[in-house]
């Protein structure tokens, strides 16, 4: 992925614009990436990817509680807390 520093991408944003066509490109500040611009059709193929994974946790849920894997929220936090205590 192609960078360019954050200046330069305001002199020549129809530049950066023309680019981000072909993959991302990172917009830097002090040597350090502050921002990623992507062209619309990459950033609604994204946004798709994330709402189709949402979907598949959402129904894995929903799969749980049909089945009655369920469990009280008190114990929910203790496990990730016990997850947590262990990393």
């Amino acid at each position: 992925m192609d960078s360019i520093n954050s200046t330069d991408a305001k002199k020549s944003f129809s530049d950066v614009v023309l680019k981000v066509q072909q993959e991302p490109v990172w917009i830097t500040r002090h040597d350090k990436p502050v921002a990623v611009v992507m062209s619309a059709k990459e950033y609604q193929e994204i946004q798709a990817l994330k709402e189709r994974v949402l979907k598949m946790e959402l129904e894995k849920g929903f799969d749980s509680l049909k089945s009655g894997k369920v469990i009280d929220g008190q114990d929910a936090i203790n496990k990730l807390m016990q997850t947590i205590d262990n990393v």
